[in-house]
């Protein structure tokens, strides 16, 4: 198996269908991926929606986004691993203009592209190109990149001391510090939707602290940042 998709669902069977659907309509030889629903203790019809679906469903106990994203990509078969919310959806030539950068080049770990929102609020949100200094400041890089599955191990997996929403730019800054490259697809492949309160908007609540959390779990980044003048 070459890549597999996880999408972890709490309580977004309503959007579930959407999602799982960008998955099953790639581009990319389908023999060649999974898909796995991780039901994160959903009290709606998120398993019935999955089960109409040739994937993989694992259901538990609700533990929230880091450890469902884990849990999936633990059970999971693929050399590469594209995480993608239940909310969301993904261009049918994701993986097929994706896969084959870290196909070609072993040093790459990551592969992100641009994004668009829908629903709400539709704009498209244009990423530059990696640069370790402006990702110490800022998360740039889309939840929904691809990524070896060798990495997430290396890693320890995503930090549930980030939550909410703020795993994913922890996960990037564990990845960059080990020396691996960030490509970018200069196109538009990830489809983010805008719905309301968001978990993103909660982190940017607690941004301060989440912050602060995240010096603390990589204090070699942030080395300059802590020293106190004398």
């Amino acid at each position: 198996m070459i890549a597999s998709i996880i999408i972890p669902c709490y309580n977004y069977g309503n959007f579930l269908t959407q999602a799982i659907e960008s998955a099953l309509s790639q581009t990319f030889d389908q023999n060649q991926i999974e898909i796995i629903v991780v039901n994160d203790g959903s009290t709606d019809d998120t398993i019935d929606v999955a089960k109409h679906y040739p994937i993989r469903l694992i259901s538990q106990t609700r533990q929230g986004l880091s450890i469902a994203r884990n849990n999936g990509i633990a059970l999971s078969s693929g050399h590469y691993i594209l995480p993608l919310d239940a909310d969301d959806m993904i261009h049918n030539c994701f993986l097929e203009k994706t896969i084959p950068i870290l196909d070609n080049d072993s040093t790459i770990g990551v592969v992100f592209t641009h994004r668009e929102h829908f629903g709400l609020l539709t704009t498209i949100k244009y990423a530059n190109e990696f640069d370790l200094e402006k990702m110490k400041r800022k998360c740039s890089i889309n939840y929904c990149s691809l990524f070896r599955k060798e990495i997430w191990k290396d890693c320890g997996g995503y930090n549930s001391n980030m939550n909410p929403s703020y795993e994913d730019w922890d996960f990037w800054l564990n990845i960059a510090k080990r020396g691996w490259k960030f490509e970018l697809v200069d196109e538009v492949l990830f489809y983010y939707r805008k719905h309301g309160r968001s978990l993103s908007d909660i982190a940017k609540e607690k941004h301060d602290i989440l912050f602060e959390q995240l010096k603390k779990n990589h204090p070699e980044l942030f080395l300059f940042e802590n020293e106190i003048p004398k």
